[in-house]
This record gives C-alpha cells, structure tokens and sequence, in this order.
C-alpha cells in the first residue's frame, strides 16, 4: 500500500505467475481502478472476459467475483486504485449522473487507455513511491486522476456503434480480443499483420478493420504502445542500455526505439530515466 487516506489508496501489485488458466475464484474487496505497467492477464467475470495489459485500464466494482488466468508467463505489475463508493460517486456523478443507481457503478470493464494519461499515472506512482509528497497535492492529484479515467470510461462506453447481429457483433469483439492477447503475449517478436492475421484465423484487411473499431487504435499502434510501457517500465528500475532495451522490445535499434519513444511521450528514454529510476 502506497497511499491510504480519505476513501481513496493506491496500491502496488506485482505478481509473478506462470502461464496458466483462470485461477481460484476471488471476490473485489473495494471498487478498483487498475493501471497495468507490465505484463498481461485475462480476468474473468462468468462468461466475460477482460485483457489487461499496459494499454488498458481494467475496474472490478466491489463485491464482484472474478477468476485470474495468464496467456503468458511473467506475471503482472500493476498500479490499483481503490475509492470507496461515496467518492467513487461524487467522482462519477458529473460525467455520468446514473451511476449511483446501478449495482455496478463503473461504466464498463475495461477500455484503451491514452499515453498521456498512462504516463500521468506512472508519474504519480513514483511520486507516492518517494514517500515525500505534499499531502493536499496528492489527494486533489489521486482525485483529478481518477475522475480523468473515470470521464475517459464513460466516454468509451458511449461510442456509436455500427447496427451488427448480436453473433457478429461477438465474433467481432473475440477477434479483436485475441488479437490483443497475442500482442500482449509476443510484443517483442518481429510480428507481421500477415502473421498476427494468420494466428488469429482473418484475413489482414478484416481484421485491421475490425480490430481499429473495437480497440480504438490502430494495430500497429498498439503494439507500439506496449513496447513504449513496457520500456517506461525498464527505465524506471533503472535500465541504463538503451541498445539492449531496443532490441529486446521488438525495436530494430537504439535510434528506431528513441525515436518511437519521443514521438509517444514528447521526452527522450534518457530523460525519463533520470526522472523516473529508483535511487
């Protein structure tokens, strides 16, 4: 636990599981916000299935029961943000003034999360990670940040949507989904639209559409994205060989991942290094 006052605590997470199916049943304990900084897991809710990986954010509203799994091995690292349901509600209520009526507040499970609001995250977490803080800054700063995601939420889950059948709309959803589970699982590898559209069983022009639509980015961003994280996420243990780190993240060298990087984050790797390494 990082932070505990007021209703709202943030928590950090660090799991190291192996590759496996959904876990043991376990039941959300408060209403969660979950910024993941590495890894990727499936969590599963009846006969749902939500992808976590960096470029998500995930909610578990409390007293839901969920089960675990993970497509790959590595475990997880994430973020958690807990609110009781009173601030979660007065959080909610202006962009989204029917929450308090519905068993489930949140707005959905889960949705594609921007850089620059990952990146604000990652910078409040070493904040509350120094211990030094000022501590009506990083109540209005924990607030501003969850009623940010909570307004980007309810945004995402008012998207227009193309009129489907209900079997296409499904069939849609869980291609996209797969899709984004491989690239959670193999970003590192020089993967191809030919490939990724083979493995998942589409054609590249079918599945490039419909995973833009569902996902809200493009694939190729997508699996940029991922890197770029996970690369925030090296930096800030204090990973100083940025050829290394290129090459490991699927980058073709040091100058492709800088400059990849500058574009997504408006820093340089270096840069963000030094603000963000543990001492």
């Amino acid at each position: 636990m990082l932070y505990n006052h007021g209703g709202v605590g943030v928590g950090d997470f660090r799991c190291k599981a192996n590759a496996s199916e959904a876990g043991a049943e376990e039941e959300s304990l408060e209403h969660l916000i979950v910024f993941v900084r590495r890894g990727v897991f499936e969590k599963h809710v009846g006969k749902r299935t939500t992808l976590g990986t960096p470029n998500s954010v995930l909610f578990y509203p409390k007293g839901e029961v969920y089960q675990t799994g993970h497509p790959a091995s590595g475990g997880d690292d994430c973020t958690v943000f807990m609110l009781d349901r009173v601030i979660l509600l007065d959080v909610l209520e202006p962009a989204d003034p029917g929450a308090g009526d519905r068993p489930n507040p949140f707005p959905l499970d889960s949705f594609t999360l921007e850089s620059s609001l990952f990146l604000r995250h990652w910078r409040v977490f070493k904040r509350l990670g120094t211990g030094s803080v000022d501590p009506l800054a990083i109540q209005e700063e924990l607030l501003d940040l969850c009623a940010e995601v909570l307004r980007e939420g309810t945004r995402c889950s008012g998207r227009p949507r193309p009129v489907q059948r209900p079997s296409t709309r499904r069939a849609h959803r869980d291609l996209a989904q797969d899709t984004a589970t491989l690239l959670g699982a193999r970003f590192s590898e020089p993967l191809s639209l030919h490939q990724i559209a083979e493995d998942v069983c589409s054609s590249q022009y079918h599945l490039s559409r419909v995973f833009r639509r569902e996902i809200g980015v493009p694939i190729h961003r997508y699996l940029n994205r991922i890197r770029l994280r996970t690369a925030v996420d090296r930096l800030a243990s204090g990973h100083s060989d940025l050829t290394m780190l290129a090459l490991e993240l699927g980058f073709s060298s040091r100058g492709h991942l800088s400059d990849a990087f500058r574009a997504e984050y408006h820093v340089a790797p270096s840069a963000l290094r030094r603000e963000l390494a543990i001492n």
